[in-house]
């Protein structure tokens, strides 16, 4: 029948976004919306619509993705359906936050979390305590969402998604100024992720424990940490992660040749596809960098960063919950 055509190109289109091909799993979802079916049949089209988002998501089309988040919004509005209103508000809600409507971001968040506690669905709703406590601009608030959202994946033992609000705890205690306590958070997500042999999850949490230690001007305990999140992510051959410790040894450079980290940072100027942290770190650099400084083109013993912007939105999704799913 038609409604088991779309379906079946829906759920192909899912197993290959879920694999990583994009361009096949954007093919797929097309061709279901191309079949003329009931929208109140067995077929859901705002399950076609949301993969559709994740994937320009993942492309880094972040308003293409808005679109087709706030379309699978609107259906499932309509066919009041609970369970796709909250993928569909989670889903928009990253989208707007990514395009800087912080305030629809929140409000998108706050919802998914209201239908998550009716629908008694643990996962979804740490995910939305989450979501909110990294856009919310009150630090002690966002301290108190990814509390929150500690709490349930202690509770469900979901340990992946326990050592990443780990680490994002301990930014914003090192936002506030609590290094001791952004520290312990930075060790114990580590410890984590190691563990469970999450090399993404160690090179950010060395990278942080660096930064803090740079902050604290004690240079010398921090080059270990740049140097293991370095190695680490040259071990996994990701240029995009290799970008947050270069940018580190920028900084760490500074201490001693200024016009040696302006270098660095002009060579990592020239990848747009740095992430929120990096962008933040970068800036923070450049603020030591003398004026007028004249960068110099030099050579790095590793690959050219290419293609690194669907790296950075690839990861970006899976840091939102899309490695749970």
């Amino acid at each position: 029948t038609l409604h088991q055509q779309a379906l079946f190109a829906q759920v192909q289109g899912d197993i290959h976004l879920n694999m990583g091909d994009t361009t096949a799993a954007q093919t797929l979802y097309a061709a279901a919306l191309r079949v003329e079916a009931d929208r109140h049949g067995a077929w859901q089209p705002e399950r076609v619509y949301l993969g559709l988002a994740r994937c320009d998501f993942i492309q880094g089309d972040i308003a293409k993705a808005e679109q087709k988040a706030h379309t699978a919004l609107d259906i499932a509005v309509v066919e009041n359906d609970p369970h796709n209103m909250l993928e569909a508000s989670m889903l928009y809600g990253m989208a707007v936050a990514d395009l800087g409507n912080v305030a629809e971001a929140h409000t998108r968040f706050t919802a998914a979390l209201t239908l998550a506690q009716q629908l008694n669905n643990r996962m979804s709703e740490a995910r939305a305590l989450g979501a909110l406590g990294h856009i919310e601009r009150d630090q002690r608030q966002a301290i108190a969402y990814y509390e929150a959202s500690l709490e349930i994946w202690r509770k469900i033992g979901d340990k992946h998604s326990l050592a990443i609000e780990t680490g994002n705890l301990g930014s914003v205690y090192q936002e506030v100024g609590q290094l001791e306590q952004a520290m312990a958070c930075y060790r114990e997500s580590r410890q984590m992720s190691e563990a469970m042999g999450d090399q993404l999850g160690t090179i950010f949490c060395d990278a942080k424990s660096a930064e803090l230690l740079c902050e604290q001007t004690k240079f010398d305990q921090s080059r270990p940490h740049w140097q293991q999140a370095l190695t680490t992510a040259r071990a996994i051959a990701s240029d995009y992660w290799l970008l947050y410790p270069l940018v580190g040894f920028a900084w760490l450079t500074i201490a001693h040749d200024p016009s040696q980290a302006a270098t660095y940072l002009a060579l990592i100027e020239q990848h747009q596809a740095a992430n929120i942290e990096t962008k933040r770190l970068i800036e923070k650099v450049r603020s030591y960098l003398p004026d007028q400084t004249v960068p110099k083109q030099i050579k790095l013993d590793f690959a050219q960063l290419i293609d690194s912007a669907e790296q950075c939105f690839r990861l970006r999704y899976i840091e939102h919950g899309g490695k749970n799913e």
